[in-house]
């Protein structure tokens, strides 16, 4: 077999499973959509509005895009007042079954209360002007 037969059925075999990555990528979004939102209420996770009312997660808020050749990500915003967090599960899909990569929680602008009402218990001392002494 010449170097160009051997590249050409290399090259084809590398196309071909990159195609199937994708195309099973592609066809899992939905269920790996459905499993991050079953995970969700399994946990019990709600949001709270802007007057503390509780916010009731729904299947809507849970997005799913292909991510990669058999990698599948989720996403979906737990809504904190005027804050909130925003959570990200990676999945590796193969043709026989569905496995969940990694996780990530990103939290949006959350500061921690402090008690008393003000922002800085003990502010900073000015920083000197640079060139004095």
């Amino acid at each position: 077999m010449t170097i160009w037969k051997k590249t050409l059925l290399v090259a084809t075999v590398c196309l071909l499973v990159l195609g199937a990555g994708y195309l099973t990528a592609w066809q899992s979004l939905d269920a790996c959509a459905d499993d991050t939102f079953q995970d969700l209420q399994r946990k019990g996770i709600r949001g709270r509005g802007m007057r503390g009312a509780p916010v009731a997660m729904t299947r809507d808020m849970v997005s799913a895009t292909v991510a990669g050749p058999f990698l599948v990500e989720t996403d979906y915003m737990v809504p904190l007042d005027l804050h909130g967090s925003w959570h990200i599960k990676r999945y590796l899909v193969l043709p026989w079954g569905r496995y969940e990569r990694s996780s990530d929680v990103v939290h949006l602008v959350c500061a921690p209360d402090r008690p008393g009402g003000s922002k800085e218990k003990h502010p900073a001392p000015p920083m000197p002007l640079l060139g004095s002494a």
